[in-house]
This record gives C-alpha cells, sequence and structure tokens, in this order.
C-alpha cells in the first residue's frame, strides 16, 4: 500500500490524496505551461490518477475546494515574491503616482459633485417656485370656494325668503277665496229674496201685512 495515498484521517476513513499531491500536481500543471488561473479540480483529478495512482472515485467538489484553497495561497505567494523582487526606489514613485492620481481622482469628484450640486440646487429652487404657486393657487382656490359658499348662502336666504312669501301669498289666496265664496254665497241669498218679492203672490201677502201693520197703528189709543 502507498502510504501518501492510503493515509488514514483520524475517523480511521481512508484518503485517497494529500494535500501534497495536489500541489505537486498544480505545480507540475504549472510547469507544463499553464497559469494558475486555468488548473480547474477536473485537471488535477485527471493527473492525480494517472501520476499518483489515485482512484477515480475521489470526489471532485472536495478536490475543488482544496484546489481553490491552493489557488490563493499560491497567488499570495506570487504577490509577494514579485513585490520582493521590485527596486526600492518603485516605492516612492508609485506613491507620487498614487497622489497625483489620487488628487486628479478627487478633482474629478470634487467637479462632479459642484454639478450635481448646483442641479440639485436648481432643482430645489424649481421645487420651492412651484410649491409658492401651489400654494397661491390653493389660497386662490380657497377664496373662490369662499365666495361660492357665500353666493350658495344668498341663494338659500332668497330661496328662504321666496318660500316664506309663497306661504303667504298662499295664505292669503286662501283667505280671499273663502270670502269671495262668503259674498257669493250672501249674493245668492239676496238674489233668492229679490227674486221671491217679484212673485206677486208674495208681493200681494206683503202688501197684506203691510196694510194690517198701518191699520193697527191707526186704531191704537192716543196718549
Amino acid at each position: 500500500m502507498v502510504q501518501t495515498a492510503e493515509t488514514r484521517s483520524a475517523g480511521g476513513r481512508p484518503k485517497t490524496y494529500a494535500p501534497s499531491q495536489v500541489r505537486a500536481v498544480i505545480g507540475a500543471l504549472v510547469a507544463e505551461g499553464s497559469t494558475i488561473e486555468q488548473i480547474t479540480a477536473k485537471m488535477v483529478k485527471a493527473r492525480l490518477c494517472a501520476d499518483h495512482g489515485i482512484s477515480q472515485g475521489i470526489r471532485e467538489d472536495s478536490l475543488a475546494a482544496l484546489v481553490a484553497q491552493i489557488h490563493e495561497e499560491t497567488a499570495e505567494e506570487e504577490r509577494r515574491r514579485l513585490l520582493k523582487a521590485l527596486p526600492e526606489t518603485t516605492t516612492p514613485v508609485v506613491d507620487e503616482v498614487i497622489a497625483s492620481v489620487r488628487q486628479d481622482l478627487l478633482l474629478l469628484v470634487a467637479r462632479q459633485n459642484d454639478v450635481c450640486r448646483t442641479a440639485a440646487e436648481r432643482d430645489c429652487e424649481d421645487l420651492r417656485a412651484n410649491k409658492r404657486n401651489a400654494n397661491w393657487r390653493i389660497a386662490e382656490l380657497e377664496a373662490e370656494i369662499a365666495r361660492k359658499d357665500e353666493a350658495v348662502s344668498e341663494l338659500e336666504r332668497e330661496r328662504d325668503a321666496a318660500r316664506s312669501e309663497l306661504a303667504d301669498l298662499r295664505e292669503e289666496h286662501r283667505l280671499a277665496r273663502s270670502e269671495i265664496e262668503r259674498l257669493g254665497r250672501e249674493t245668492g241669498a239676496l238674489d233668492r229674496l229679490f227674486t221671491e218679492l217679484r212673485d206677486l203672490s208674495v208681493m200681494s201677502e206683503i202688501r197684506a201685512a203691510l196694510s194690517g201693520i198701518v191699520t193697527t197703528d191707526s186704531k191704537a189709543p192716543q196718549r
């Protein structure tokens, strides 16, 4: 049994590969011309099986996590190596360039900020003007509503006065009609009286009654 291929974990489960084997495979792939970013878990698995006799049954997702970790470690080592290899005069120059770029970037941001601030102030002034116009329009509409409310109140007063006057006129009409009916009834009675007086038999009776009254008066003793 190969020690590197089948070393056991603390739980007794055999490991099919060791991290050192994965690093060795990645180093070999880099030496053959692949970049660290191009190396995938699938490529590493194939080389582990071919170069180290590892079983094809290893889980590729677990291998991918280890490959990603080795990618990060390798990239960090490369960054440290490249920075260490720089001449000492490089850092001040880079700092100067960064300061200049920083100043230019700040100036660019400041100009954009000024443009945005000016636009915002203009928008705010437009909004304030719109608010003033709206307030004026609201006051105007409220005044118009008040005038219309007063006009409606005046119309309601006129309506109530007209209703009262109409009620009075109706009462006067009723009284006048009653008076006309009363007079009509009295006129009818007089007409009937005149008609009866025109009757000859009635006239004879009236004359006889009047003659009797006169005769009785003439025979009365004188005092």
